[in-house]
């Protein structure tokens, strides 16, 4: 996957337990939110996080590029989706605050990506492309390598 020609749309917060990730990954799933849409949770590693200077609290801009199967992530300024922590109390949250925990960031997921999604895709942080701010994640390998014998009931966590 080359660097050029990406064409994200963004995707708008609408605020309506998580799992750790490798060393150095990023986890893509589909869920079923309690609101009975379908959600997309990006769980980034403490490796990530360190590398790209992001910590707990931040907010973040989210993009789809669905002909290239590709997520970007960036830091934005003030509107945005928060990272939140993964695996702690609601007393331990405002102690992870501005840290370089491992967190998530959960949001409405695209119809397209619900179709395609079946399994949770771990991607390797040196499988991404950083340039300027932005994190491309890349999706098609692990598309490609998931197993595609599961029911539909194998994308709820």
């Amino acid at each position: 996957m080359t660097k050029d020609n990406f064409n994200f749309e963004w995707a708008s917060p609408n605020h309506g337990g998580s799992r750790a990730c490798g060393d150095n990954s990023i986890r893509v799933s589909i869920n079923k939110g309690g609101n009975k849409k379908y959600q997309i949770a990006i769980r980034i590693n403490i490796g990530v996080m360190q590398a790209q200077r992001w910590v707990c609290g931040d907010k973040i801009s989210v993009g789809f590029d669905l002909e290239r199967n590709a997520i970007a992530v960036k830091r934005t300024p003030n509107k945005g989706y928060s990272l939140s922590a993964t695996s702690v109390t609601k007393e331990q949250r405002d102690q992870v605050i501005g840290t370089h925990a491992p967190c998530v960031v959960k949001l409405t997921a695209p119809q397209a990506l619900v179709e395609i999604i079946t399994d949770s895709l771990v991607i390797g942080f040196d499988e991404c492309i950083e340039r300027d701010g932005l994190l491309i994640i890349p999706l098609t390998d692990k598309l490609a390598n998931q197993d595609n014998g599961n029911d539909s009931s194998s994308r709820f966590i």
